[in-house]
């Protein structure tokens, strides 16, 4: 009997669930066992995404709006601080260089070990201003972000085909993200958001714990395949290798998981420490918000005046805004970093894709005003004699915990500000800690971080609301941006309109995807799979798509201009 037909033998007459038959599988057709061991150099880079399904604004970090001094003409929506007075309209997209870079202000704040942040950008290449190529909303845009060709193949899929790892593909949540997973011929462990423990659950196959007392279907699934190798009277190698798996695992189980608690627990005090940080120009300060009664000059709805203090159908008002955020906690980030860093550890995967528990994702769990007003609290007096508008309450304010969505139509302007700052803030000090870890593990050349990917996406930015309550979707301004030991330096690709002051819908830049001259077009997401291709060692997806970056003596470099901010307007150049 050769080993394809013991293989078949084996899964032929037992029941299993991928990850062990991945694992048999391995034995049998390498003949030896590997313990999880620090990872080696493979065929392809190892990947991870964090996809931030909704589409949250990303102008305070890295959306970068005016990276090299071009025409800009500013939305107030795209504040990068926040005013200690209650002006709405003033002004607030600061910036300063970097390596000859404009940066918003979030990037010159130290992270909580005293790096600054933007060194983080010395490993990071950005590219804004892609547009999604006619798909709207967030099913099939997401899904473009790992399968640019709708229902063709994902980038992870490309993965799991060459990979060679126990666990060839992973992808965590439940979005279309995560169910846009295609290869030839591999599969991927899905696991939903909700799971609380997501380690146990990628080795429950391998060792199961039932009422306390160890589960035998490993031994029982070992003993099947050491009986087919007895009858064929294959290798005694492999018959030993296989009784040496059964006892790694049984020995190890438990270390691991404790590992990964000890991982969880690490990510969580960052998190928490992160979001008590004050962050200079955003919480640093008293951020006041209006008091009812409230008197203006015009005629003004609702939102005109409070809009930027708006979350969901809630006025926060009366307060220091700073206080929605004293019980705020950040759903599953740090056990996704843990995750992370643990199976990038014992090169356990090729791939692993982070997304929303759900369709419905929160950037922040637990926002809380003890004195909120909803919209049926407040009554709107208008009078023509004097022109002026008057908001009065009409019963007394209340407690009040709305969702603030990373989807954030009806998240106002200073309370998007404060949330989008600090959100990236504390992802970026779980970021700076993985890539730490992953420069520390040593490979036969270089270290674990030049040979990762690590890609931190959504599906769109935003398109302002005018009065500042909110913003809409905006497909034309896909940003995405990567990380690895390959990228040596700041570079910022894609160029973007500056709007026109002449038009009705597009007056200001807020990263609307222009042409490139040596594409002869905008960038689209087939070019941001390509890239994404080169940097993987994969072959691209959409083929005639071309990469923007090419890798040269181990380092990435442009093969397009550097982004640039071009006069006019998407709705112009439509024609």
């Amino acid at each position: 009997m050769n080993r394809r037909d013991l293989f078949k033998g084996v899964f032929a007459t037992t029941a299993l669930s991928y990850p062990l038959y991945k694992f048999i599988n391995l034995l049998i057709t390498r003949d030896s066992f590997q313990q999880l061991s620090s990872p080696k150099i493979s065929k392809t880079r190892n990947y991870i995404q964090f996809n931030f399904y909704g589409g949250p604004t990303r102008w305070c970090y890295d959306h970068l709006l005016n990276p090299y001094n071009d025409k800009y003409y500013h939305h107030p929506m795209a504040n990068n601080q926040i005013s200690p007075s209650l002006s709405k309209k003033e002004k607030f997209y600061h910036q300063k260089k970097y390596k000859g870079i404009n940066l918003p202000l979030l990037w010159h704040e130290n992270l909580l070990n005293k790096t600054p942040m933007k060194e983080l950008l010395n490993n990071a290449l950005i590219i804004r201003g892609a547009h999604l190529q006619g798909t709207t909303g967030h099913p099939m845009s997401s899904s473009k972000t790992i399968a640019p060709s709708i229902g063709g193949l994902s980038i992870d899929g490309l993965l799991a085909d060459r990979s060679e790892k126990l666990l060839s593909s992973i992808t965590i949540g439940d979005t279309p993200v995560n169910r846009a997973f295609k290869s030839v011929s591999s599969s991927c462990i899905q696991i939903n958001g909700n799971v609380n423990n997501k380690l146990s659950y990628l080795l429950t196959p391998f060792y199961l714990e039932k009422n306390g007392h160890r589960d035998k279907e490993v031994d029982l699934v070992v003993e099947e395949v050491i009986h087919i190798i007895n009858e064929s009277q294959e290798s005694l190698t492999l018959k030993n290798d296989l009784k040496k798996a059964r006892q790694f695992f049984g020995d190890n189980i438990t270390l691991f998981l404790n590992e990964y608690s000890s991982l969880v627990q690490k990510y969580d005090q960052i998190i928490k420490e992160s979001i008590k940080h004050k962050i200079k120009g955003i919480d640093d300060h008293v951020i006041p918000t209006p008091r009812l009664p409230l008197t203006v000059k015009g005629d003004k709805s609702i939102d005109d005046l409070l809009g930027p203090y708006k979350v969901s159908n809630v006025y926060m008002l009366n307060m220091d805004l700073r206080e929605i955020l004293n019980k705020a906690e950040i759903s599953q980030m740090s056990e996704n970093f843990a995750l992370a860093e643990f199976i990038s550890k014992y090169g356990l995967s090729s791939s692993i894709v982070f997304a929303n528990k759900n369709e419905i994702g929160n950037m922040f769990e637990n926002i809380t005003h003890e004195m909120a007003y909803t919209e049926n609290m407040i009554v709107r007096e208008f009078d023509k004699e004097t022109n002026t508008t008057t908001l009065r309450a009409k019963s007394s304010p209340r407690k009040e915990t709305p969702r603030l969505s990373f989807d954030s139509h009806t998240t106002g302007s200073i309370i998007n500000t404060l949330t989008c700052s600090k959100f990236f803030y504390s992802f970026s000090n779980c970021l700076n800690e993985l890539i730490s870890r992953l420069k520390d593990i040593k490979l036969e050349k270089g270290n674990l971080f030049e040979e990762t990917i690590i890609h931190v996406t959504s599906e769109f930015d935003r398109w302002p609301e005018e009065n500042l309550s909110g913003s809409a979707h905006n497909e034309q301004s896909h940003v995405s941006t990567f990380y690895s030991g390959i990228i040596h330096e700041p570079i910022v690709l894609g160029n973007i309109f500056t709007g026109d002051k002449n038009s009705s819908s597009e007056a200001y830049t807020i990263g609307n995807s222009a042409p490139v001259k040596e594409l002869k077009q905008r960038v689209h997401i087939g070019h941001i799979s390509s890239t994404l291709s080169t940097l993987l060692r994969v072959p691209p997806i959409v083929k005639r798509a071309e990469s923007l970056v090419e890798i040269q003596q181990g380092r990435v470099v442009s093969r397009i201009e550097r982004a640039r901010n071009i006069e006019g307007s998407y709705e112009n150049y439509l024609g």
